[in-house]
């Protein structure tokens, strides 16, 4: 396997600065994954992508453009290819929630992983320069597939990794048991398929649906059964097919834009309640206790920024606003806003559990002909 090819180590001091960042934000804590993220250069694997502000996509050919290395080498998400109506549908993931999800793996070398969602290639060739061991990326899009394993093969990494174009409900059994399986994709439930696949010892890093966001856990099947433990809130682009039965319209996905809120009360939020951490305790809380809770967008706020709110069917809502208010809308907002603030009552008389101290068992659901497991019931903490 290559590390950077000699041609670019002009980059390296990028290459650095970012690993540098990583590591100061607490994302990378292993000399492992910071040495990845120094020898395999992000750029290389972006074909085409979108600037952080245009609508055309821009066909990489010779020389990168100076926009595009500076996307690939810092901490953001470059979209590399949209639906209609200028949706994301696949990207190369924000570093800082790569290495995040990285750690999470505890990669050794010598462990066989298995990857749903290939993206641009990237992320595979990070896990192999790891474990140095197969790693199989199923990606369910032909053409991206198809950039992925051109990628993975023009910068030496096709040794290792298999770029596989199908569903990744269905895993890869060819390359089965799997030490590791890590899901780059939102989706509500696991796949019956991945267990079946995981060898004893392994376990699965994966975003699941849950209060309009897909916050990163961790499933094992033990003796009594698939539970998983959640770890931090994040968000991704959403799978196709069983793995989000019910489609792109569920509740969990449900993200609405309030309109102007016809009124505003106090709540019990803590006003200096942390937006990093507390407000994400808060947020899992709240989406483990009532199903309506996604994420709302309340045009003039401060920050622009969304925040978890109850919606009804008919989008009206009650939005929870950091600093201690509760924004209405509709003519539900006050029987909302009740519902809320005993959902933050509840949890601060709980003691503020937090969102990496909560695990759920998982259950069956879905389709009968294409199962996934889904969390039931989400404990209240230590």
């Amino acid at each position: 396997m290559t590390a950077a090819p000699e041609r670019h180590l002009a980059l390296q001091p990028e290459m650095k600065k970012l690993t540098g960042q990583l590591i100061a934000a607490g994302r990378i804590r292993s000399v492992q994954v910071a040495n990845a993220f120094l020898s395999v250069p992000r750029h290389l694997f972006l074909s085409g992508f979108y600037p952080a502000a245009g609508d055309d996509r821009v066909q990489v050919q010779g020389e990168p453009p100076r926009e595009l290395l500076d996307l690939a080498y810092s901490d953001s998400t470059v979209t590399t290819h949209r639906l209609g109506g200028g949706v994301g549908h696949s990207s190369s993931s924000q570093p800082s929630v790569m290495a995040e999800m990285l750690e999470l793996l505890e990669l050794r070398p010598g462990m066989r992983v298995l990857e749903i969602g290939a993206g641009t290639g990237y992320n595979s060739a990070l896990i192999s320069t790891i474990t140095q061991a197969p790693v199989i990326t199923v990606e369910a899009t032909r053409q991206v597939a198809d950039e992925a394993a051109a990628a993975v093969a023009a910068n030496g990494y096709g040794d290792l990794v298999r770029v596989v174009a199908g569903d990744g409900y269905l895993g890869w059994s060819d390359g089965a048991p799997y030490d590791r399986i890590i899901v780059t994709c939102g989706i509500r439930g696991v796949a019956q398929t991945w267990f079946e696949q995981l060898a004893p010892d392994g376990f699965i890093i994966a975003p699941i649906a849950h209060g309009g966001l897909h916050p990163l856990m961790r499933i094992e099947n033990g003796a009594d059964g698939p539970t998983c433990h959640a770890i931090a809130m994040a968000d991704f682009i959403v799978a196709g097919g069983p793995l989000y039965e019910g489609g792109r319209h569920t509740p969990e996905l449900r993200e609405v834009t309030l309109p102007a809120a016809e009124a505003a009360r106090d709540n019990s939020v803590p006003a200096d309640l942390p937006a990093v951490g507390g407000y994400d305790d808060l947020w899992f809380h709240l989406g483990a206790r009532d199903g309506r809770t996604t994420k709302v967008h309340l045009p003039g706020s401060s920050s622009g920024a969304a925040s978890c709110g109850l919606v009804t069917d008919d989008d009206t809502s009650a939005v929870l606003i950091q600093r201690g208010t509760t924004r209405l809308a509709g003519p539900a907002g006050e029987t909302l806003a009740t519902a809320a603030a005993a959902a933050v009552e509840e949890w601060l008389a709980l003691g503020r559990p937090k969102l990496a101290d909560r695990s759920s068992p998982l259950r069956s659901a879905g389709r009968p002909s294409h199962p996934i497991w889904v969390p039931t019931q989400w404990s209240n903490g230590r």
